[in-house]
């Protein structure tokens, strides 16, 4: 019964020597460590020039396993066409989300803005079209940041 027991015993501390060898993805795991900006919602928007869009351009800061980071800074710039953007700069929130408001072109033309970080995914394009008539479906009242 006692050589059973320290068999027994010998065994156990061996898996555990074994398994603490070995590691998991999980060693050293931060979920405060953001890896990556994933796009969430607001590109390829059409509105009538001079309006702001009807959804906010939004993007979210993720961790290695996909879990939403707060505190990241993410920097809004326009790189094609005219508009106005609400914010240069902009933190994520609890979320993970970053977002920002597109106000459209005077006139009728594609709008190309970037939201760059030094993460995976950076720099996240968005596409907005200013047109000269509504389209059908046009909201008076635009969707904006609750940043």
């Amino acid at each position: 019964m006692r050589q059973a027991l320290a068999f027994a015993g010998l065994a156990l501390s061996a898996g555990i020597a074994v398994g603490t060898a070995c590691g998991s993805a999980m060693d050293g795991y931060d979920p405060t460590v953001p890896t990556n900006i994933i796009y969430v919602d607001g590109a390829d928007q059409r509105g009538r020039v001079g309006t702001a869009l009807h959804y906010p351009l939004l993007a979210k800061i993720t961790n290695q396993f996909g879990g939403p980071v707060a505190g990241v800074r993410v920097d809004w710039y326009l790189v094609a066409g005219r508009g106005i953007l609400a914010d240069t700069m902009s933190v994520s929130d609890a979320e993970g989300l970053v977002c920002n408001t597109l106000r459209l072109s005077p006139r009728a033309e594609t709008i190309r803005v970037q939201a760059v970080t030094a993460l995976s995914g950076s720099p996240l394009y968005f596409n907005a079209t200013a047109v000269l008539a509504p389209d059908r479906g046009d909201d008076p009242n635009p969707g904006v940041c609750s940043q």
